[in-house]
């Protein structure tokens, strides 16, 4: 790992404390809004649009995250801070990190006494990623319907092996009306997603959501159990100060 070669000087690194923090209550309370328009519409029966406003939540849930933990500790430095207002693939990779750090540190007393993910929770999520991927191509599928038979398990296999572009085709398909070429018929998005899979993706998001403001948002939060969680996520651009200093 590089040490300060990585440390980059823009303005989001050289934030007060005060503002880092401000910053962090700012997108935990946009993530917060787009749950509430993701509810509204699944009270509506709006999954396609609901699934994708759940996807916003974990994109501003990933930058609530970073910049709480740049709060709680000024000396952590995060290289690729930028790419967390810019990339999809950054923030939901962020996130799913940051979520699997600290439910594995849920039924723990004290940071110290914490372990690192072990291999079944690790598994755990994969499995669970795959799922929602799974459900998500069998009925993206059904846009394909001329071309089911040889299609399908190719899509499969490569939603198996891209799960961080998962998020973006979900927005994309959750949003957009889109022509299929191959029927030559206009797609609607309540056509790609139903309920099935908007519940899927809310369980995911509403876990997220609770994890993070229970352990980095809560009073108790400190500048050493930030440095606790840093360390485990095991982030190559996440440098704690023993690393850069």
């Amino acid at each position: 790992m590089a040490k300060n070669q990585r440390y980059k000087t823009g303005l989001l690194h050289r934030l007060k404390k005060a503002e880092y923090e401000q910053g962090a209550h700012a997108a935990l309370e946009n993530a917060e809004e787009f749950m509430a328009l993701a509810v509204f519409c699944q009270e509506r029966a709006m999954f396609a649009k609901g699934a994708a406003h759940l996807v916003f939540v974990l994109e501003e849930l990933s930058k609530a995250a970073i910049l709480r933990l740049k709060a709680l500790n000024p000396h952590i430095c995060v290289a690729n801070l930028e790419d967390y207002f810019h990339k999809h693939d950054v923030k939901h990779d962020g996130v799913s990190r940051m979520v699997a750090v600290l439910d594995a540190r849920d039924s723990k007393s004290t940071p110290e006494q914490s372990n690192p993910l072990s291999d079944g929770e690790k598994f755990g999520r994969i499995v669970l990623v795959a799922v929602v991927v799974l459900v998500v191509v069998f009925m993206l599928a059904k846009r394909k319907e001329a071309r089911r038979r040889e299609g399908l398990d190719d899509d499969a296999e490569h939603w198996l092996g891209n799960f961080r572009q998962f998020h973006e085709q979900l927005r994309q398909a959750g949003l957009y009306v889109e022509l299929d070429e191959s029927t030559r018929t206009w797609v609607k998005p309540s056509d790609a997603i139903d309920e099935s899979v908007f519940n899927v993706v809310l369980d995911q998001a509403q876990d997220s959501l609770a994890a993070v403001k229970k352990h980095l948002f809560s009073a108790t939060a400190s500048a050493e159990w930030a440095l606790v969680v840093a360390d485990a996520l095991a982030d190559e651009n996440i440098l704690t100060r023993d690393a850069w200093k």
